[in-house]
């Protein structure tokens, strides 16, 4: 996974505003001081410094585009590399 990623231009690569989401739910789970405060603070450069805004909203459009495939994606019988957003 890591060398995929590095192999990456890093303009190809975006996150979801629900990515987004989800990793900060995940690191203030974390018990409260410095190693938290630090992954925070690291997260918070990636998202500037990595991503550079590359963030997607996910919206009302794409909840309604997303929904009818996904039944088949989580049963494996559609792949997901096939969504066309």
């Amino acid at each position: 996974m890591l060398a995929w990623l590095d192999a990456q231009p890093a303009e190809a690569l975006w996150l979801t505003s629900v990515n987004v989401a989800e990793l900060l739910f995940g690191l203030t789970r974390l018990p409260d001081g410095a190693r938290e405060r630090g992954l925070l603070a690291s997260f918070a450069s990636m998202l500037e410094v990595d991503f550079g805004g590359r963030v997607l909203d996910f919206d009302l459009r794409a909840a309604w585009s997303m929904s009818p495939h996904w039944p088949r994606a989580m049963c494996g019988t559609f792949p997901t590399s096939d969504w066309n957003w």
